[in-house]
């Protein structure tokens, strides 16, 4: 499925609507693939925002951990220990 591309930069005022229609169909498109594999809808939609909640918090610790594999040789785990933390309850910030 295509995504378009933005029209507008990103300081725009109006960016984040346009992003916003720009994933509507794709997410749309995503749960009725979900649904039809037969998970509840309504399910699907609230597990969705804690996929992508989880995901956001690991790219603000960081937005490239393929980069941190391969400087280092070994994949950083800080990401995997605040996802771990945020699902089970408990504070791993520094």
């Amino acid at each position: 499925m295509e995504i378009l591309a933005p029209k507008r930069s990103i300081d725009d005022p109006h960016y984040n609507v346009e992003l916003q229609e720009a994933l509507d169909f794709p997410v749309l498109d995503f749960i009725d693939r979900i649904g039809a594999a037969g998970w509840n809808k309504r399910e699907a939609f609230k597990a969705l925002a804690e996929v992508i909640h989880n995901q956001a918090l690991a790219y603000e610790e960081d937005p490239d951990p393929d980069d941190d594999a391969s400087e280092l040789g070994e994949v950083d785990d800080s990401a995997d220990r605040l996802i771990e933390g945020f699902v089970e309850g408990r504070n791993l910030g520094p």
